[in-house]
């Protein structure tokens, strides 16, 4: 589907389009991964370990399997845990970005995910952001942060697949994984500058 017609549909009366994009899908690692990958890989190595030494054992008493069978029945939750946490949450994450598109307008700067149910948008006044901050690649490409952070340490699980241990904590609203970042982000200065004159209201 076409990014501005997504776009399209929730902007107000006389809101102009000034660019719009999506975060790359391809980009499956960030900077919370750094730690998050060698937590999940010690999670499922040692859920697989707990599973493999419990079935073991039903397998040398068979005798009392009944009753150990309730050790590898507990293991098994873990390692379905183990398995998302080291390889689905990137699956997950992955198909939430194709279903992502970011814009820049006049007035605001907009993310709309598409969901089974409907669209879930997200969106800030150009005119009410605190602060611009970015993370830039080598090549370019990066993270555009529209706010300071809110959340603490919290804030790093936003766009990991794991956003469950971030406890429900308001992150700000960003456009990640991006090209171009400082050509967008001296855009996104230029338009923030054209909200704040005092003739902004006016316009149209």
């Amino acid at each position: 589907m076409d990014s501005r017609s997504v776009i399209s549909r929730h902007l107000t009366p006389g809101e102009r389009i000034l660019w719009v994009g999506h975060p790359d899908p391809g980009r499956w690692f960030g900077p919370a991964d750094a730690y998050l990958v060698p937590f999940s890989l010690f999670w499922l190595g040692f859920a697989i370990f707990w599973e493999v030494n419990a079935l073991t054992r039903v397998l040398d008493a068979p005798s009392q399997q009944p009753f150990l069978l309730i050790f590898p029945d507990f293991g098994v939750p873990f390692v379905l845990i183990g398995l998302y946490f080291a390889f689905g949450r990137f699956i997950v994450k992955s198909r939430r970005r194709r279903r992502t598109e970011y814009a820049l307008t006049d007035r605001r700067v907009i993310a709309v995910e598409r969901r089974a149910g409907g669209e879930v948008v997200q969106a800030t006044f150009l005119d009410q952001i605190p602060a611009v901050n970015t993370r830039t690649r080598s090549d370019g490409s990066g993270t555009i942060t529209f706010g300071a952070p809110s959340a603490g340490w919290m804030e790093a699980y936003a766009d990991t697949g794991m956003e469950i241990f971030a406890g429900g904590a308001v992150v700000p609203l960003a456009f990640r994984d991006i090209p171009n970042v400082a050509e967008l982000t001296e855009l996104v200065d230029h338009a923030r500058d054209e909200a704040r004159r005092p003739d902004a209201s006016t316009r149209g």
